[in-house]
């Protein structure tokens, strides 16, 4: 009499039922923390060192989260989470070509995009709103509002100038 015979059904079918449902679960990419190793010419690509101990997980390339609008910078040593996404993003990415397909699930690595993330330890900015760039220095706007379409060079009360074009700061030093 084989095993199948003497196992009870109801047993070994919530054993299969569980045993699929984590099966599924590990091929789907998971969130993985890391740190930036390398940035593309343009800052939209970065290669990420996942800081997962005990796993020998590869360095991977992947796009920031960010607007062609919005860019933050990032620069080599920033920390942050890489999150799955459940479709290809290859075309998305400027990494691939083709056309995402809903119903093919991708590899875990190879759908990933960066989230740069928060610290606890870093130091305040200095004064009421602005950004820090990365070189460490603070940009600040005082309130300088750039309407759609406006062009010009604005100077900050702390010396800094700001330069807009079509509404978009392209320059601030």
């Amino acid at each position: 009499m084989t095993n199948f015979q003497k196992t009870p059904f109801s047993r070994t079918l919530s054993k299969f039922a569980h045993h699929t449902a984590v099966s599924e679960i590990e091929r789907r990419g998971q969130a993985l923390p890391g740190s930036v190793v390398a940035i593309s010419a343009n800052g939209a690509i970065v290669t990420v060192n996942f800081d997962v101990p005990g796993q020998a997980i590869p360095r991977t390339s992947m796009p920031v989260a960010m607007s062609k609008y919005v860019q933050i910078p990032v620069a080599v040593g920033d920390m942050g989470v890489a999150f799955p996404v459940s479709v290809y993003i290859g075309k998305q990415s400027g990494l691939g070509t083709g056309s995402p397909a809903a119903s093919k699930l991708q590899p875990n690595l190879s759908a990933l995009v960066w989230f740069p993330i928060s610290n606890a330890n870093w130091d305040a900015i200095d004064g009421a709103g602005g950004a820090v760039g990365i070189d460490a220095s603070v940009v600040t706007t005082d309130n300088v509002v750039v309407g759609n379409g406006a062009s010009g060079t604005f100077s900050s009360s702390d010396g800094q100038t700001i330069d807009v074009q079509d509404g978009i700061i392209v320059n601030i030093y």
